[in-house]
């Protein structure tokens, strides 16, 4: 019963204690008869196991941390970003002049502000991606 199950554990505990007494002293005994050769050991031990740091990378890039790598849509990532990039890109519009009408009379440039105003509030994701008035480039806003 109860009193077994203590005899056991006691026993069991009086095994670790003297194990790990005897492996201490196994290394004290070590550390002090042969401090260079323990010095020289643990320089290598550092040494062997600082390689791993050369290969040391953080992930900035969320997409690999938090998407699945095997599913179609990591696969399909390249097709993506050679159509749709992240980078900001110059818009080009072209405008025509109808016919030969002048682009330069005040009516033309106050319609091409109009259509510039007009570009300027194309956004996406609720606003936190649109045309940057300054470039008149797509900027990612969500940071």
């Amino acid at each position: 019963g109860s009193g077994e199950t203590m005899r056991w554990l006691h026993a069991a505990s009086t095994a670790m204690e003297v194990g790990v007494a005897k492996g201490c002293a196994w290394v004290a005994y070590h550390v002090a008869n042969w401090p260079k050769r323990t010095i020289g050991l643990m320089v290598s031990f550092v040494l062997l196991f600082s390689l791993g740091w050369l290969e040391f990378e953080s992930e900035l890039n969320a997409e690999h941390l938090y998407t699945p790598q095997d599913t179609r849509a990591f696969r399909d990532r390249d097709w993506i970003e050679d159509r749709f990039t992240d980078t900001p890109s110059t818009s080009t519009l072209y405008v025509d002049h109808r016919g030969g009408s002048n682009l330069f009379s005040r009516d033309a440039i106050l319609e091409l502000f109009r259509l510039y105003e007009y570009v300027m509030t194309i956004e996406a994701f609720k606003g936190r991606v649109g045309y940057d008035e300054r470039y008149c480039q797509v900027v990612d806003w969500r940071g």
